[in-house]
């Protein structure tokens, strides 16, 4: 027998109206025109409520309103019929749920997923790249691109490899101790710019992780170009000559690694943020490094200077010029 529900719900289709269209032409909010449909009674205040509702929508898709109390009136008749039968059936003790063979399938199955679990995440240790740490002369993780600016023929490289990996620096292989850490006292340095590459590789995978280090060896000047004018006897820079040198940079439209050493002190070894802009002064010599010098505008004593991104640029102050070697 034909349902309140399906009956309204029948009609309203019929009509080709939706249930926001039957919603705004009868004022019935849609969730309860919803209610209606699908015989969900109890979300209505009261029976009161519950008759008007259904007098006035039945009234709007042309139904007689007995006609559709009466339908109402029979299935709640069946409905309290079914409850009071089911009321009366007997209650079955359940059965319990805790048993020794069901602690011991959860017992192995944690174990299981720990093992899966432990077994999985050594499985992604052995296929990333093996972890390598520079401690000295600069502190870094790969992977890192680094700039030293010295002024001795020889650096100290020391730091740490994971294990399960061996290093090589510029395709030597070093030696570890049973920590995996590292230690070259006296690497050696030529003139001007050295490339180290200190990478750890796997034993077990083709993996590697690198670090690259560039150091400027700028070698000690001759004593008579240290000594003062004072000290030489010769005459201060005249008028209109400069005595230092100003340096301005300008980050760009994007941030930009950038190192700096004024007068060979390192001053700058950072990740400067776009539309930034720095300062410096410099006596007698002044460096830069940036693997993005296209983000860069450098300015010296007012003149724009341009660079590469291989090697670090170095300025010198010379008779009151500045001279980019």
């Amino acid at each position: 027998m034909i349902k309140l529900g399906e009956l309204l719900k029948s009609k309203r289709e019929g009509r080709g109206l939706t249930v926001s269209q039957a919603s705004e032409n009868t004022k019935i909010p849609e969730e309860l025109i919803s209610a209606l449909e699908n015989g969900e009674y109890e979300l209505f205040s009261s029976e009161v409520y519950l008759k008007g509702f259904i007098k006035n929508y039945s009234k709007f898709l042309g139904i007689e309103t007995l006609k559709a109390l009466a339908i109402y009136r029979r299935e709640q008749r069946d409905f309290k019929e079914d409850s009071l039968k089911d009321s009366q059936r007997p209650i079955k003790q359940p059965r319990a749920f805790i048993t020794p063979g069901r602690i011991v399938l959860m017992i192995t199955l944690l174990i299981l997923v720990s093992v899966v679990s432990f077994v999985a995440v050594q499985v992604n240790k052995l296929v990333q790249p093996p972890s390598l740490e520079l401690t000295s002369p600069l502190v870094a993780n790969s992977p890192s691109e680094l700039y030293l600016e010295v002024d001795t023929d020889s650096i100290s490289l020391m730091g740490k490899v994971e294990v399960g990996s061996r290093l090589l620096i510029n395709g030597n292989e070093v030696t570890t101790n049973n920590l995996q850490e590292f230690a070259v006292d006296e690497y050696s340095l030529k003139p001007g710019s050295n490339e180290i590459y200190i990478v750890a590789e796997s034993y077990y995978f083709s993996k590697t992780s690198q670090i690259k280090l560039t150091v400027l060896f700028v070698q000690k000047q001759q004593a008579d170009e240290n000594t003062s004018p004072e000290e030489s006897g010769a005459e201060e820079n005249p008028p209109g000559v400069k005595n230092e040198m100003k340096v301005n940079i300008d980050i760009l439209s994007e941030a930009a690694w950038v190192v700096v050493t004024v007068d060979d002190e390192p001053k700058l070894q950072d990740t400067l943020e776009a539309e930034s802009s720095y300062q410096f002064k410099a006596q007698k010599v002044f460096s830069v490094y940036s693997p993005r010098p296209n983000m860069l505008k450098l300015t010296i004593n007012d003149k724009e200077y341009t660079f590469g991104s291989q090697t670090p640029a170095v300025f010198r102050l010379v008779n009151g010029e500045v001279v980019q070697e």
